[in-house]
């Protein structure tokens, strides 16, 4: 693992090379957590050409390995992850759909579909799950001019009663900077 985040520190001497090895190891090493620093190692490198990698990573039988693939998507920002990002939103492991969030709003161009997939995790039965969710609404709503989408405005008000105070105070905050 030390020596993947290591090989990083050289990609401005030997980038076509250090991708390579990345992806080589996201690939191939048995070892997890070597695949989930070749992940974050991609993701630090801005790795496109490791794209395919990656979304076969998202289907990794470690969940930090998936974890870590989904946030080197969402940190490159590449729109053709958008679908495969799409179907991680629904995973069965929260772990994963937390990340799954943070990426498709960063990857997906369709602002009403990022606002969908919002709302959809705002009624997830994980509250950190939804918690994110709403803090990413407020991102998407900072990039867009500032405006939060009345839906999410209108969930955010039904979330201040969410059995979980993570929730309610992330949905005040929605609220309070509207």
């Amino acid at each position: 693992e030390s020596a993947v985040r290591d090989l990083v520190k050289h990609a401005d001497e030997a980038r076509e090379d250090v991708v390579r090895v990345l992806e080589k190891a996201l690939r191939d090493d048995e070892a997890p957590g070597v695949r989930s620093a070749a992940a974050l190692g991609l993701a630090d490198v801005g790795g496109t050409e490791a794209l395919s990698a990656l979304v076969v990573a998202m289907e990794d039988a470690d969940v930090h390995v998936r974890q870590m693939a989904i946030t080197a998507l969402g940190e490159i920002g590449d729109s053709r992850a958008t679908e495969r990002l799409r179907r991680a939103l629904s995973d069965p492991r929260a772990e994963v759909r937390f990340q799954a969030v943070i990426a498709f709003a960063r990857v997906c161009n369709d602002r009403a579909a990022v606002v969908e997939a919002l709302l959809a995790r705002m009624r997830d039965a994980d509250p950190l799950v939804c918690h994110i969710a709403l803090r990413v609404a407020e991102e998407e709503a900072e990039r867009n001019g500032g405006e939060i989408d009345p839906a999410v405005l209108d969930r955010a008000k039904e979330l201040l009663q969410h059995e979980s105070p993570r929730v309610r105070v992330a949905a005040a905050i929605a609220l309070a900077r509207a």
